[in-house]
């Protein structure tokens, strides 16, 4: 790190801090951007009460890789001192970072603690090796003023640190409700004990500590591998070491070759999002869009407005479409044991039905059909799509009567994709991959008659009324029975690009924004810098080690067997900033919600109430879960509003659909939001010829292998600390794959390297 290189500020969770007279408070500090190297920060008391003093995070060292992690400051004030309400001026400076200052001030008081205090919910937190763990805290008793209680680590191995957002804020209304604190612990093996002490301090009130141990695994660990992972689109295996009851290791093996953007090389740019797009049939609409946005961004052409909403309400479709289906024909059979609900009874069922959804009359169906349905299956022998799970696994909650309903449900979700698909089509032409989305605009002027359009919002309110009265209870349901499953699975890197424009400006226009947070610093969301984007292959079966941008990429295939410690895998292994980072629902939630937007607020906080969950709780396989289903009320409502907007432009006589350009030569980037998350397409094109394309795509942000620096991807991370009662049975291993519901079809195609074929593969459930 040069000289000349820009310093980096310094953030502290507060600028004043309250000491009581003979006690202790502490603060956080963290950087406000990631250092080119490790950053060693000296905390010293300035000036000002020398009874004022430092008791521990003199010397902080702040790493790359944890830069944006809280690290704490403990001071203490003497009791009885000479000095009534002395204060001091604490100095925080180092190389390469700007000097930062807070103001500390000693409170007089009296030897007894005030009436409020600290509590939590156990002292003692272990940690699962590579993992994360949580505990609890709130307050004693009213404070009679907000009050802030800081998190931060107060002593021990610095691998163990705060994961979640720091001060947690407490007042009148919330003083009694816990909030979730995630502590986690980095994999280093070759540590044999470690143990971390974090303190609780929060303006005249005793410090609470908290112990936590990472747990050394010591048992005989059994290799569990399951391949091919079925419920999702392409072929996938993950490999897994099981100690003690729970995942130790995990590693991600995409099984299949990508090829496309080898195949593109030589072609009209125009061919581009028409081939794109058949990367897969479930991701239908995301490839052709955002491979126009790369073209359009090359030839630096604006669409008119109308283009603009058209391509919203097909995108939304698109994510309707894919949420509901992944809810309950992908990933919901991981908690809905088909078989209980044999046993229900037809009457409780219909009564639970009207239950869960007070404020919905819920969805009319037939129970005693459905069940005779399943009983017929059952008695063939063959359970024909329920085929080949592991039914009255023990991790099982739900009771019959549940089952049944969510099992009802899951069948009438297959007419409600079919109307999410009619969507696409009336504007798109068809569905799969729909035809009407072009460089300068869309091509669908015929089909915007108020007649098709009134067809389009038809469908649009049979889909969202599904979702209020049957998608959004049944994952209550699920939430209610499974609470620990909002403390596993946890994950706390997220990265949005942002979506659905409004507007001509990007970023600003965004209805969705983009936006980057670190270590589930929701409070803390950070402006993506698509620069910092990169994709390794270190442990990618490709040529070359080199980390590279997008911009500069290559794909060039190199099989060299599967080898964990070596190359594993055909997908590579994006990094923002060298650091994973999880995409899609969760991620695009929680930023819109920690930039403040009044719609992802309304729903994320109505969503928790009404679940009784926490905040912190959305770091998790229900949260991942979660944030699917409450994307789907913020969509819908979004494109309820869109199609008002275009309406009324067709009736003020706005026709316009699509705007003339030149195509000769550039270079461009197209970012779309797919309901899997962010994507990303770069191509550069001379004389109608493309050069170069490269694709980043969800699954592979998400289910990557290792990087240059050994970093497990999100999916292996959050594998990492996941129970399994039976490793012949994983279920809990899958309920996390899919909460991020793989794609990896997008990810890789298969190719014959010799003889330039491609083959479809066709794998039993």
């Amino acid at each position: 790190m040069g000289d000349n290189i820009q310093p980096v500020s310094i953030i502290t969770s507060i600028s004043t801090i309250e000491i009581p007279e003979g006690g202790q408070a502490s603060f956080n500090v963290k950087l406000a951007a990631m250092p080119g190297e490790d950053i060693e920060i000296n905390v010293v008391i300035a000036e000002g009460d020398a009874d004022i003093r430092i008791v521990s995070g003199a010397k902080l060292k702040i790493s790359k890789k944890n830069y944006n992690r809280w690290y704490t400051v403990t001071l203490a004030a003497a009791l009885d001192s000479d000095t009534v309400g002395g204060e001091a001026t604490v100095a925080l400076s180092g190389r390469y970072v700007t000097t930062a200052r807070v103001r500390a001030v000693e409170i007089d008081r009296d030897p007894a603690f005030p009436a409020y205090q600290i509590a939590i919910d156990t002292a003692d937190v272990a940690i699962p090796q590579g993992g994360s763990a949580t505990f609890q805290t709130k307050l004693t008793a009213d404070p009679k003023r907000p009050v802030s209680v800081t998190i931060g680590h107060a002593g021990g191995d610095t691998g163990i640190t705060v994961a979640s957002r720091s001060p947690l804020d407490f007042d009148l209304v919330n003083w009694d409700t816990y909030q979730t604190v995630i502590l986690s612990a980095d994999d280093r093996v070759e540590v044999d004990s470690r143990t971390a002490t974090f303190s609780l301090t929060a303006p005249d009130t005793e410090t609470i500590f908290v112990t936590a141990r990472e747990e050394i695994t010591t048992t005989a660990p059994i290799n569990v591998v399951i391949d091919p992972i079925s419920r999702i689109e392409g072929h996938l295996r993950i490999e897994v070491t099981v100690s003690g009851g729970k995942v130790t290791n995990a590693w991600s093996t995409a099984t299949l070759f990508r090829g496309i953007e080898t195949i593109l090389t030589g072609r009209d740019p125009l061919d581009a999002p028409l081939i794109t797009q058949r990367l897969c049939g479930v991701c239908t609409y995301v490839h052709d869009l955002c491979s126009v946005r790369a073209i359009e961004n090359a030839v630096g052409v604006a669409i008119p407005d109308n283009a603009r909403i058209v391509r919203n309400l097909m995108l939304g479709a698109q994510f309707l479409h894919d949420h509901l289906v992944h809810f309950y024909h992908l990933h919901g059979l991981d908690w809905v044991d088909i078989t209980s609900a044999l046993g229900a009874d037809l009457k409780k069922t219909a009564d639970l039905a009207w239950e869960i959804a007070p404020q919905n009359e819920p969805v009319q169906i037939d129970f005693a059909a459905v069940q005779a349905r399943l009983k017929g299956l059952v008695a063939t022998g063959n359970l024909g799509p329920f085929a080949n799970a592991y039914w009255g696994h023990s991790a099982y909650r739900l009771t019959s009567e549940e089952n049944l309903l969510v099992t009802a449900h899951y069948l009438e979700a297959l007419k409600m994709q079919v109307s999410a698909a009619k969507m696409m089509a009336v504007l798109g032409g068809k569905n799969p991959h729909p035809q009407s989305t072009i460089v300068g605009g869309v091509t669908c002027g015929g089909e915007l008659t108020s007649g098709r359009l009134g067809d389009f919002r038809a469908y649009l309110e049979a889909v969202r009324v599904f979702i209020d009265a049957a998608y959004i209870p049944d994952l209550k349901v699920v939430v209610g029975r499974y609470p620990e499953w909002t403390r596993i699975g946890r994950f706390g890197n997220f990265m949005v690009c942002g979506e659905f424009p409004q507007g001509p400006r990007w970023p600003d226009d965004l209805f969705m924004p983009e936006g980057v947070i670190f270590n589930g610093d929701v409070a803390n969301v950070q402006p993506l810098d698509s620069t910092l984007i990169s994709e390794h292959v270190a442990h990618s079966w490709y040529v070359g080690s080199a980390d590279r941008h997008p911009e500069n990429g290559e794909t060039v295939p190199n099989y060299t067997g599967l080898d964990k410690d070596a190359r594993y895998s055909w997908l590579k292994a994006p990094r923002y900033g060298d650091a994973p980072m999880e995409v899609g629902p969760l991620a695009r939630v929680l930023v819109g919600y920690g930039k403040g937007k009044p719609v992802f607020v309304d729903a994320v906080t109505n969503f928790l109430a009404e679940a009784n969950l926490s905040e912190g709780d959305l770091f998790s396989t229900l949260g991942r879960t979660a944030a699917r289903a409450i994307e789907t009320v913020i969509i819908g409502k979004g494109m309820a509003a869109w199609l008002n907007e275009l309406e009324t432009n067709l009736s003020n006589g706005d026709q316009r659909i699509y705007e003339n350009y030149s195509l000769t030569g550039g270079q461009g980037v197209g970012f779309l939001e797919a309901p899997r998350g962010a994507l990303g397409h770069w191509i550069h094109f001379q004389n109608n010829k493309i050069g170069a394309y490269q694709m980043v795509v969800p699954t592979t942000w998400n289910l990557s292998p290792r990087c240059s620096d050994d970093l497990r991807g999100p999916l292996e991370n959050a594998l990492v600390g996941v129970p399994v009662a039976d490793p012949e049975n994983p279920v809990e291993v899958l309920r996390v794959i899919h909460s991020y519901d793989p794609c990896i079809a997008c990810g890789v195609h298969v190719i014959d390297a010799e003889n330039n074929k491609t083959f479809s593969v066709k794998v039993g459930c």
